[in-house]
């Protein structure tokens, strides 16, 4: 989204919340339009225009939107729909029903995040092996609060701008442990 754009959703929530915007300094104004625009430079300017109209039309309070609720709905548009902690552990259970023989082949099948979440065909094969009230006690409820943190930090993560998420990748990267040299040259010593 340009400059331009970016003054016409403002325009449009100053439209919806006059009162709002009464008071404001152009220095200001120049701050919000500067703010908005690198939050949302990411996006389409329908997507955005879409959410800030979301926004508008389902909102009750009578405060305009912040960054982090147009974020909210663009989320809502833009996003296939994730799934529920119970629709997540519906298809788990039901790779596990087959997972005695064919844990592989289940676990190949399940979405990533629920991959994730288990870990390896091996999880798979063992909790189909264990007893039925066991896994749909102890494992459920371990999965389940493993599946709402994921998604959690999926979510936090979704919703800061692309470069702060670069930089955090990045920073990840510069925190992996360099190889273990000490071990390389007690070998050729021996």
């Amino acid at each position: 989204m340009n400059r331009n754009e970016t003054l016409k959703i403002l325009a449009v929530i100053k439209a919806a919340y006059p009162y709002y915007y009464n008071n404001q300094s152009e220095e200001d104004l120049k701050t919000v339009v500067s703010l908005w625009q690198g939050m949302f430079e990411e996006y389409e300017y329908p997507l955005v225009s879409g959410a800030v109209r979301a926004f508008i039309a389902s909102d009750k309070k009578g405060f305009p939107p912040s960054v982090g609720m147009v974020f909210d709905k663009l989320r809502l548009l833009s996003e296939p729909q994730e799934l529920s902690e119970m629709e997540a552990w519906s298809q788990l259970s039901k790779a596990v029903k087959n997972s005695a023989w064919y844990a592989e082949e289940e676990f190949a099948k399940l979405p990533e995040d629920i991959r994730g979440i288990v870990g390896s065909p091996a999880s798979l094969r063992e909790w189909a092996l264990m007893e039925a009230g066991t896994f749909h006690s102890v494992i459920q409820s371990n999965f389940m609060r493993s599946y709402r943190a994921c998604r959690g930090r999926k979510r936090a993560l979704e919703e800061l701008p692309e470069n702060v998420r670069g930089l955090i990748g990045e920073l990840a990267g510069q925190k992996a442990l360099p190889p273990d040299r000490g071990r390389d040259s007690d070998a050729g010593s021996e």
